[in-house]
């Protein structure tokens, strides 16, 4: 007795054959596997040039893979760099960079890039600018709708907390665990 559904057959399938492109019959002629899909890996994507600022970010969960699987359009995937003044109380960050990407999987990072010219619009209070640091939050839009709503995703925060780097540290590569949005507010 079979105990998968037809589409975990197929998926099984897919992921024992390194190539199988075409159709795929079960009994009764139903075709269970349009085509192949392999998920990409870093060769297939462009890097930047290297920049003052260089990040590396992986997100980390199954269901991206799940998703790039699902052959629909790819969500993007929006990362904000945020620079403050960790000396000030009651401030808020500043907005200094934003990168969008379509979704990629687990294993292929963001290359995120960008110059020292950006942290020059951070209000810094205090008037000690090595007291300015960065940190960078993101979304993933699942369904486009413009926000980070429930069935998107974002990052695990009782995993950890975004971490926040001084301006020395210019190229940082990091893994991050993301969650599916569920009974949150939206954000914009």
């Amino acid at each position: 007795m079979n105990h998968f559904s037809k589409n975990t057959t197929a998926v099984l399938l897919c992921l024992l054959v390194t190539a199988c492109g075409g159709k795929s019959q079960v009994a009764g002629g139903e075709s269970i596997v349009e085509e192949a899909f392999v998920l990409p890996t870093s060769a297939d994507y462009e890097v930047p040039p290297v920049a003052d600022y260089n990040i590396d970010i992986k997100l980390r969960n199954d269901a991206i893979d799940r998703q790039l699987i699902k052959q629909e359009s790819l969500p993007a995937v929006t990362f904000t760099v945020w620079g403050f003044d960790d000396l000030a109380a009651d401030v808020a960050a500043t907005e200094i960079h934003k990168s969008e990407f379509p979704l990629r999987p687990q294993s292929v990072p963001y290359p995120l890039r960008f110059d020292e010219s950006v942290f020059q619009s951070i209000e810094f209070q205090s008037g000690r600018p090595e007291a300015v640091k960065y940190y960078i939050t993101f979304g993933v839009d699942v369904d486009g709708d413009g926000g980070v709503c429930n069935g998107d995703f974002r990052q695990d925060y009782s995993l950890s907390a975004p971490e926040r780097f001084p301006l020395a540290v210019a190229n940082v590569s990091q893994s991050i665990e993301i969650i599916e949005v569920s009974g949150e507010i939206c954000t914009q």
